[in-house]
């Protein structure tokens, strides 16, 4: 279910593809209301239904977007992920509420991080009335008496994320395919599978596709390649399976290549299982379901 719901909004909003795991434990609708408590506002529905499906996150490239209405000094933000809210209750939506109580206006809750201390904030007319996705220019006071701080980004959470575009590099990759891949573009890579291209075809670091779709993290393309009959076992140069890469990167890339039958006792060429990845929350299931460092 959590991860039917996360497929369905990455649908609708391709940015929220880019978004990796918060490594937090998920929320269900109970912790809802209890953290609606703590924050003392009603939550809008559509970032309800973004905290049930991913409780925050990083985002990998970081997004960007436009001001609707810019000046001279702020034209656009950066966003380098979401605030979620964490099972031990530190550095979550609710710690985080405190934290900037003294610096944000009145009615203003804090969802997202930018540059600079920058913030992406939700704004209330009152408790149970949602004002909108605005943006909290940390420096106004610094650049002018005049300059504001409050900036409207859009009317709804959704509509916010329909502006995010991804900061995407220069491809590293140097296959036009392992490019998609790099770039999180299943479509391209639906396209590619369609002409009947080999899909266990390699980089120059022994990576197949899933691989390669592993070690980003993009949950979407795993799925496909596995639909697809891509190889849970193959191996790079180094001895690394998919699961080595999804260890590191995405714990939904991990659950669906276990489901489709991956080695969890697998070890590399100088004999590393698939945890001790410094992804805490990958390892700690990879445990469970019987890894071995």
């Amino acid at each position: 279910m959590e991860y039917d719901r996360r497929e369905n909004l990455v649908q609708n909003f391709p940015i929220l593809g880019f978004l990796h795991d918060s490594e937090e434990p998920p929320l269900d609708r109970l912790a809802i209301e209890e953290l609606e408590l703590v924050l003392g506002v009603l939550l809008p529905a559509d970032y309800v239904d973004f905290l049930l499906a991913f409780n925050g996150g990083r985002l990998e490239p970081w997004a960007h977007f436009d001001m609707p209405h810019p000046t001279t000094f702020v034209s656009g933000g950066a966003l380098p992920g979401f605030f979620g809210e964490p099972g031990n209750g530190v550095n979550g939506l609710g710690a985080y509420s405190k934290m900037f109580r003294d610096r944000l206006p009145e009615n203003y809750l804090a969802i997202a991080d930018g540059p600079s201390q920058d913030l992406v904030v939700l704004k209330f007319h009152s408790p149970r009335e949602f004002a909108g996705v605005w943006y909290w220019n940390s420096s106004a006071f610094w650049i002018s008496e005049e300059e504001q701080s409050m900036y409207w980004v859009a009317d709804t959470f959704h509509g916010f994320l329909r502006m995010l575009t991804p900061d995407v590099a220069l491809p590293t990759e140097t296959t036009d395919v392992y490019q998609a891949i790099e770039q999180n573009d299943s479509d391209a890579v639906r396209r590619f599978l369609s002409k009947g291209r080999a899909i266990e075809e390699r980089n120059d670091r022994g990576w197949t596709l899933l691989t390669c779709a592993a070690h980003y993290g993009y949950p979407r393309v795993v799925k496909l390649l596995l639909e697809h009959g891509a190889d849970p076992h193959a191996r790079d140069h180094k001895g690394k399976t998919p699961l080595h890469h999804a260890a590191k990167a995405s714990l939904d890339c991990v659950k669906l290549l276990l489901a489709a039958g991956a080695d969890i006792k697998a070890r590399d060429n100088e004999g590393h299982g698939v945890v001790g990845n410094w992804y805490y929350r990958a390892d700690k299931y990879l445990r469970e379901h019987g890894a071995e460092e």
